[in-house]
């Protein structure tokens, strides 16, 4: 297993593969951090079968509410389906080959997972989903207390970071045309963003033409590339905010 991985998954950026040809451990870079797993018994754990000797065991029990506990591992002629999908094992414990479909060999616990995260995910394309991240600020369930270590580690680990980074790469301003006329029509003359005169995404190209910045017009909404960092922007309005504040004091100030 361990090889195999190394040849298909050597090369990429989420695998940490082994130090040495004697070590049974790989890693996985996941949001939080790498976490390493051991591939001993990890292809047993992941058929998730059954003891052969339990299930024969439960096959001849003539309790009716055993056999209806496993009655998925046991077929419909009163035969016990083996963990390989390749074989079967009769109650007289004969084996015998059998040329099974792949589709009728049992499922794993890497390939329920797969489903349901499949399941999931056209649920989701199917809506408009709002996500509200929640986070502790603290482990002591004090108010006015925000431990920062704590809520860092919550957000790597809830991926938040890296849907931060994927909205950055892409269009993370969204404006309705009302709101960015509303914002931007000082950049023109009047008479221009007057909706009697021009409509309003004919308005909002000429905007977007004027401040020269990437965007994407959509149905109803105005999509912008940022050109500076939320940094810039807070001290931005924090230089704006000093200036009206002295302005404000100048005025109450006798000379």
């Amino acid at each position: 297993m361990i090889n195999k991985m190394n040849q298909v998954h050597g090369k990429g950026d989420v695998y940490v593969p082994p130090k040495n040809n004697h070590d049974t451990q790989f890693g996985i870079q996941h949001f939080a951090g790498v976490v390493h797993y051991d591939s001993k018994g990890f292809l047993e754990k992941n058929r998730d079968a059954l003891s052969t000797d339990l299930i024969q065991l439960v096959e001849k029990s003539s309790n009716k509410m055993l056999k209806q506990a496993f009655q998925n591992e046991l077929s419909s002629n009163g035969e016990i389906a083996s963990a390989n999908p390749k074989m079967t094992i009769t109650p007289k414990n004969s084996l015998r080959q059998l040329t099974v479909d792949a589709k009728k060999r049992a499922p794993t616990l890497s390939g329920q997972f797969r489903q349901s995260l499949d399941a999931l995910m056209k649920t989701l394309t199917a809506c408009q989903p709002y996500f509200i991240r929640c986070i502790k600020p603290n482990d002591f369930k004090k108010p006015m207390l925000f431990d920062r270590d704590l809520c860092m580690r919550q957000l790597r680990y809830s991926g938040m970071m890296e849907t931060i980074r994927i909205r950055k790469a892409g269009y993370p301003i969204r404006y309705t045309f009302d709101e960015f006329l509303e914002r931007y029509r000082v950049l023109l003359k009047s008479s221009l963003c007057d909706p009697k005169v021009v409509r309003r995404n004919v308005a909002v190209d000429i905007v977007v033409v004027v401040i020269v910045v990437v965007h994407c017009v959509t149905a109803t909404l105005l999509h912008l590339v940022s050109q500076t960092t939320s940094g810039e922007i807070a001290e931005r309005e924090t230089q704006i905010l000093i200036i009206n504040i002295h302005k404000r004091y100048k005025c109450y100030t006798p000379a």
